[in-house]
């Protein structure tokens, strides 16, 4: 009978000892995993903050090129100032007063202070002279 005990003990130790190696792989195994998973949660993390980073600076960058600087053109002759705005819009008005409503596409305008005169093309064709006086 003693027999029979050693060589029951050393199965149960032997399965004792199988049941602990996959019990320590299932740890193992779960660690890894979890691991693994906190890596992969810390990637993602660091992803979307790269890519708010990004998106932030894009915003930036647009806003910094959506902001037009104000212009003031002005052009003076003989001591008198006459401003871009109203020499372009004294152009357009004599322009549709002998064209009526006509569709305009370019407008170019030569200005000659030393003549009180903007000589003027409208659409490419339409050529004109118009006062502009510096008194």
């Amino acid at each position: 009978m003693a027999a029979t005990k050693k060589t029951t003990t050393k199965k149960t130790t032997k399965a004792a000892e199988a049941e602990v190696k996959k019990e320590v792989a299932e740890v193992v195994a779960d660690t890894a995993v979890e691991a693994v998973e906190k890596k992969t949660a810390n990637a993602r993390k660091t992803t979307t903050a790269a890519k708010k980073t990004t998106a932030a600076k894009k915003t930036t960058v647009a806003a910094k090129k959506a902001v037009e600087p104000t212009v003031e053109f002005f052009v003076e002759y003989n001591g008198v100032q006459e401003t871009y705005t109203s020499i372009v819009e004294n152009v357009k008005k004599t322009y549709f007063e002998s064209h009526g409503d006509a569709d305009v596409t370019s407008v170019k305008i030569y200005l000659k202070p030393t003549e009180n005169a903007a000589y003027c093309v409208v659409n490419g064709e339409v050529e004109f002279k118009m006062d502009v006086y510096f008194y």
